[in-house]
């Protein structure tokens, strides 16, 4: 009947259920007129009672770190995120995904380097469907199917406490190989020292660079860089291998532009970098990502 409708609807606003009359034989006055001494009979199959759907597993975060060299140097960013993937597919290791119309991998890498340049020690954060597995499980694991060039460092397990990679890269060790970029006689070093000295002594440095967006931007070449100086060694690059221009930027600088700057050159090919660590700042100042 309309009243029994009305008073349903103010019971289900209210949160109240109503339980079915023919299991505990009470009428309700819906106004059918039912005869509950007939009612143990229902006809068809009773339905399925409602399943409450478990809350999913939280995904395993993990920080990675990696090396890049060799024929991987000529990969580009895009390549390398979707090369993780297929790393841990390879590896039979579930990757956790985003929600939505478009699940993607759940990821972090760090900044964008140039194609040619290669990664002495670089770090990436990644969620796994699965729970439980070890950082030295992982290693092996992955270290089983990387390609040639790539080699899996080490791996752990993140904290809910400890914050995004993002927001924990503060600073990029670099360096720019000068025997590579033929600026390794005793002029050319005098001469990039001098610039450097000039460099780092200013208060700014301006000069245009070409982004995507815009054809020319003016950036400050003096605020990118944290530290510069020659050095003849730089550990874990093979002994005997410099001079380097070692370079500590913000992590938005392109070191390849601070170094055709101080070289006086246009450009300064990829191939000549390498990416050394990513640095957090900590209490007694910079500190490797671990």
């Amino acid at each position: 009947s309309p009243e029994f409708l009305a008073r349903e609807r103010r019971k289900a606003f209210g949160g109240e259920t109503t339980a079915p009359c023919f299991f505990n034989r009470v009428c309700h006055a819906c106004g059918a007129d039912c005869d509950l001494d007939e009612a143990d009979s229902f006809p068809g199959p009773l339905p399925d009672p409602i399943r409450v759907r478990p809350k999913p597993k939280e995904p395993a975060p993990y920080r990675i770190a990696f090396r890049r060299e060799g024929r991987l140097r000529y990969i580009s960013q895009l390549d390398l995120v979707r090369t993780f993937p297929r790393l841990f597919r390879r590896a039979g290791i579930r990757l956790a995904y985003s929600q939505g119309l478009r699940p993607r991998p759940l990821m972090s890498f760090s900044p964008a380097f140039p194609l040619g340049a290669a990664a002495v020690r670089d770090v990436v954060d990644v969620k796994l469907a699965e729970i439980g597995l070890s950082g030295r499980t992982l290693v092996e694991r992955l270290n089983e199917v990387v390609p040639d060039g790539m080699m899996i460092l080490s791996a752990r397990p993140i904290g809910p406490w400890e914050k995004k990679l993002a927001r924990r890269i503060a600073a990029v060790d670099s360096v720019v190989d000068l025997k590579a970029a033929r600026a390794n006689s005793p002029e050319d070093l005098e001469r990039l020292q001098a610039e450097l000295e000039k460099f780092l002594d200013s208060d700014s440095t301006e000069t245009v660079i070409r982004t995507k967006r815009v054809e020319e931007k003016r950036i400050d070449l003096r605020k990118w860089v944290l530290e510069a100086r020659i050095v003849t060694e730089a550990p874990p690059l093979p002994s005997g291998s410099g001079p380097f221009l070692f370079l500590r930027t913000v992590p938005e600088a392109r070191p390849l532009t601070v170094a055709a700057f101080l070289l006086g050159r246009e450009s300064v090919p990829g191939t000549t970098l390498s990416r050394l660590d990513l640095l957090a700042r900590g209490p007694l100042g910079f500190a490797p990502i671990r």
